[in-house]
């Protein structure tokens, strides 16, 4: 079975920079949000 072009994400459209970076902050600031829930609420229990 043949692959489709363009890996079938965004077939044949280009992102922006800005979607980029917007993609890039909306990752850093969930994994840096779930981090410091994860160690902030174990400090707080101990």
């Amino acid at each position: 079975m043949p692959m489709p072009a363009g890996g079938g994400y965004q077939q044949g459209q280009q992102q922006s920079c800005f979607d980029k970076m917007k993609v890039g902050f909306i990752m850093g600031f969930s994994i840096g949000m779930a981090t410091g829930a994860l160690f902030g609420g174990f400090g707080a229990l101990r």
